[in-house]
């Protein structure tokens, strides 16, 4: 009997953003990183391909944020930071899901101007040494792929 197929990921984080919005959730980085992060933890526990769902709720719900006029420097570090709590649930390293999520925004900060790109790299790097150049690595590999 196949697999079934995983639900929308991308979707369901669009969704539970824009809920909570309406329910008068704060817009803060700190409020939408707990939302993505929330996000990331389902999509991996669920997924049958962990990589490509934590990297298509990454890229769905920065995308969003982005449209919505979020800082999303902050807001990536933040959620950054609140990794360990979601690799800890999933049973994933976090290094694999620091770097998946990292890949997802990388996907969204490839289409914003080189200012606003680099912030999020300057910002990665100052919070997460080395961590930066990785993302910039990320940044033109999805600019790359178009």
């Amino acid at each position: 009997m196949p697999d079934a197929p995983d639900p929308d990921f991308p979707q369901q984080a669009r969704i539970a953003i824009r809920k909570a919005l309406a329910e008068g959730v704060k817009a803060t980085p700190a409020e939408m990183s707990r939302i993505v992060v929330d996000q990331i933890a389902d999509a991996s526990r669920a997924s049958q391909d962990q990589r490509q769902a934590v990297i298509a709720v990454c890229r769905a719900s920065l995308g969003d944020l982005h449209v919505l006029g979020m800082d999303l420097s902050e807001t990536t570090i933040q959620t950054l930071r609140d990794l360990s709590r979601t690799s800890l649930m999933s049973r994933v390293d976090p290094q694999d899901v620091m770097t998946w999520v990292m890949e997802g925004i990388a996907e969204v900060a490839a289409t914003l101007d080189r200012p606003a790109c680099n912030a999020i790299v300057s910002a990665i790097d100052g919070e997460f040494m080395g961590a930066g150049q990785a993302f910039a690595e990320l940044c033109e590999k999805a600019r790359r792929k178009g």
